[in-house]
Formats: C-alpha cells, structure tokens, sequence
C-alpha cells in the first residue's frame, strides 16, 4: 500500500536518507515519488569512515556514488574559473600548501597559491623517503590509513555478501 511506502521512505537509514541533499535537490526539480528513496535503499551500502580518511582519490574509476548521511565530505580539488588544484601536497610543513583538517563537524581548508607535485616510482620511493624527513611521518599515515580502508572495506564487502 502506498501509506506503508510512504511511512517507510521517510525512516530510511534513521531518517537521514530522504533528508540527503541529492533527493532534497531531485524535489526541487520535481515531485519524488515515495518508491525512490526505498529502491536507492536496495543498492545502497552503508559505510563509515573515520574523520581525515581519504575515500576517493584523484583518477580513481567512478563507479561509486556517495550519499553523505552524517559528518562532512571534503574535497581538496575544487574547480575554479582559473583552473584548481587537484593533488594534495606530501610536506604539510611547506608554506602555502593544501591542509585538510576534518572532523565530523567541520572542514577546513587553505588552498596552495602555487604547488608542484612529481611523480615518483615505487622502486625510488624508500630512496626518496629517506631523503625528505619531513614526509615521512606523513607518508607513514598515509599508508597506515590507506591499510586500515582496505581492511574495513572489504569485512564490510564480506558482511554484505553473507547477507
């Protein structure tokens, strides 16, 4: 029956869903029937994420959609009419460079007036380590954090498919 759609809908993911921006910006435009939130719900995964953590990087395949229920999503990479940045600088003591403060409340962010990243191949990558202390302690959470998303994503992968 309709009511029970309708009832339904609304107290999807505790109520966050149909208050998401995405269906909020779809009611602008047109009515939302009450079955959209419900079949969004059928292909949805609920995943958490811990504040600061990288989810999504640049040249990553886009076969995902994010719906933020709760806390914030930042992106460093901003289009402007100049141009923008799409990298994240390595040495967060340098002057001018991107810094990324996250929380679950707030974001904040400087932007670099002028940054230059290089590439550097994974067999010159310890050389390269070694030489520049300050990036180690910051590569070393980067890489812990990077371990840490996989790990919680694919338990969360093998708790979706042994349902």
């Amino acid at each position: 029956p309709r009511w029970l759609i309708s009832e339904m809908s609304v107290n999807l993911f505790g109520g966050e869903l149909p208050q998401n921006r995405f269906l909020r910006t779809c009611e602008i435009v047109s009515v939302v029937p009450p079955r959209l939130p419900l079949l969004l719900a059928i292909s949805l995964a609920r995943v958490d994420f811990d504040a600061g953590e990288i989810v999504y990087q640049m040249h990553d395949y886009a076969f995902n959609m994010f719906l933020v229920l709760s806390g914030t999503f930042a992106d460093v990479a901003r289009p402007t009419h100049g141009g923008g940045f799409d990298e994240i600088v390595l040495d967060a003591q340098a002057k001018d460079a991107t810094t990324l403060v996250g929380s679950k409340k707030r974001v904040a962010e400087k932007m670099p007036t002028m940054t230059s990243l290089q590439m550097v191949a994974k067999a010159g990558m310890q050389e390269f380590v070694s030489r520049t202390a300050a990036m180690q302690e910051v590569l070393a959470q980067a890489s812990e954090a990077a371990t840490a998303t996989t790990s919680r994503s694919k338990s969360q992968l093998s708790k979706l498919n042994d349902l």
